[in-house]
Parts: structure tokens; sequence; C-alpha cells
């Protein structure tokens, strides 16, 4: 019930202040805005967002083990958890899904994905930062399975309505 709030009286919003932000930014340069054109990360500026609790799920890790556990031996261990620094980008241009929400380290190693209900809530938010040239990041917190086999993520990553807030106050900017 809860994410179905969300989708109708949120998500809606963010549709909206993009679009106005779109807008604004194409009369301002008196050109078209291309929100699908990716930005080279090493040229962007960074902005933490925390919930202070990792309760943000990704998806997609099995595919990544790999790298999940080359990161995991070099961080901090804590009982079976590390944590590290992660990076949220759009992938427009995803042919699985064009809202999808890649999950990267900041040696953009991918280590996951958003699911897809959270890529939508996410995305226009994301949108705002990654249009004035910010790359928006948290905290991952990597657990290893109850067997051993697989490691896990969850994000330390700020609700959506917060993100998009913030954006509006320049003042609030790191």
């Amino acid at each position: 019930m809860v994410f179905k709030w969300i989708k109708n009286n949120v998500v809606g919003d963010f549709k909206a202040e993009r679009q106005n932000y779109e807008s604004r930014k194409a009369q301002q340069g008196n050109r078209p805005v291309d929100s699908a054109k990716p930005t080279p990360q090493g040229a962007l500026k960074t902005r933490s967002f925390s919930s202070r609790g990792f309760k943000v799920p990704i998806v997609g890790e099995s595919n990544y083990q790999q790298e999940l556990r080359r990161i995991k031996a070099t961080v901090k261990d804590n009982a079976g958890t590390g944590y590290i620094k992660v990076i949220l980008a759009r992938e427009p241009e995803n042919r699985f899904d064009p809202n999808a929400i890649r999950v990267t380290t900041t040696d953009s190693q991918t280590i996951g994905y958003l699911s897809r209900d959270l890529a939508i809530q996410y995305g226009a938010a994301l949108a705002l930062w990654e249009g004035e040239g910010y790359r928006v990041h948290c905290q991952a917190r990597l657990s290893t399975g109850r067997q051993g086999k697989s490691i896990g993520a969850w994000l330390d990553l700020a609700p959506p309505a917060v993100i998009s807030a913030t954006f509006s106050d320049p003042n609030t900017r790191k």
C-alpha cells in the first residue's frame, strides 16, 4: 500500500519536475536538452545521499560475484560485512529497461542495479542531479550469504523525495 501511494503521489511529481527543469534548461541555452546523453563520470562532481540505514536492496549481484569478492577482500570486514562507497547512474540506453539505474564502485565496476520499481522511483531525482553535472553516491553494505557462497549488497540511500527536494536548494549542495 505504501509503494502504491509513493508511485501515485511522488513519482508523478518527479516526472513533472524533470520536465519543468528540462524546459528551463532548453530556454536558457536555446538548445534542446538531451537527458539520455551520458556524461563522462570523471567530469562529474559527487553528492552523497544517506538515510542512516541500509534499507535499499540492489538486484543482479549474482552476475557480479567475481567483482564483489574482489572488493570484499579489500575492505575491512566486520563479521562478514564490508562497507564501500557506490555511485548510482541512470542507464537510459539499457536494452532491457530504459529506466535502469546501475550501481557501480568508485572505479566504475558494476555490482548490480536497483530493482525496476526502485529505478522508476529514483530515476527523475537522479536525472536532476546528473543534469547539473553531479554523480549521486551513497554507502553500500556488502554481506556474505548464510552459506558463504554469495555476496549481496544493500544501500544506505535517502528516499527519492529527499534527493529531489535537496536539488531545489542550492545552498545544501556539497
